[in-house]
């Protein structure tokens, strides 16, 4: 298993976080603002979220049906 890769997801969000932060306390069209980074943020972690889950999902219909097959 390469252990970087899961690390990865948690560096991106914090990431996110601290600009979404940064992005509120900056007095701009916090509305608008706001609006666009909480989509992309969304957007983002949805994206993150699937890379990671489906691969393990793969991994379990593999080895089920592996184990379904032998028996």
């Amino acid at each position: 298993m390469d252990t970087n890769r899961d690390d990865e997801p948690i560096i991106t969000t914090t990431l996110l976080l601290v600009i979404v932060k940064v992005v509120l306390l900056m007095e701009v069209e916090a509305t608008a603002a706001a609006a666009v980074v909480v989509v992309v943020v969304v957007v983002v972690v949805v994206v993150v979220v699937v890379v990671e889950v489906v691969p393990v999902v793969v991994v379990v219909v593999v080895v089920v049906v592996e184990e379904v097959a032998v028996v």
